[in-house]
């Protein structure tokens, strides 16, 4: 499945194939055989750029406003994680986050990243990384809305954008 080999909607992948007839039921129709299937060049390297960006912010690099992410971001994630988990999946990994359709548009993967930092930080979720940015998450829900004001991490992002 597209879960299982990290592929999605929208990837540009390269495919090791070959061409075949079905001959099926007394109907041949033209098949695909994927052999080996995997993120292009160019797509592996725009998502290291993305994990590189957020690993200098991490170390304290300024953070542009277009990273800095919105109570609406810290939103979109929020519920995205509520209503997986709602359906039984509390496992997935941050590129399966960022392939979603209500993700591409605002929500990028430093500010992915930044969010699921915070919600840990403040107690909204559990999180566990299980493998390389693959996380189990439990939710811990709240009687009200939580105040983002409080986070360590998100007062010292916003004074490295004034700054830079």
């Amino acid at each position: 499945s597209p879960k299982e080999i990290e592929v999605y909607p929208g990837d540009v992948v390269d495919i090791l194939a070959t061409m075949d007839i079905n001959d099926f039921g007394g109907q041949r129709t033209a098949q695909l055989i994927v052999r080996d299937l995997h993120l292009s060049s160019e797509t592996q390297v725009a998502y290291e750029e993305m994990r590189r960006r957020y690993a200098e912010i991490k170390a304290g690099a300024p953070i542009t406003e277009d990273e800095y992410p919105t109570r609406e971001d810290f939103g979109t994630v929020y519920n995205f994680i509520r209503r997986r988990a709602r359906f039984g999946e509390d496992e997935f990994t941050v590129r399966e986050m960022l392939m979603r359709d209500d993700f591409v548009e605002s929500v990028g993967y430093v500010k992915l990243r930044i969010i699921l930092t915070v919600l840990l930080e403040l107690n909204l979720v559990g999180m566990t990384e299980t493998d390389d940015e693959k996380y189990a998450f439990k939710l811990h829900y709240q009687q009200k809305h939580t105040d983002l004001e409080k986070s360590a991490i998100l007062r010292k992002l916003r004074a490295s954008m004034r700054k830079g």
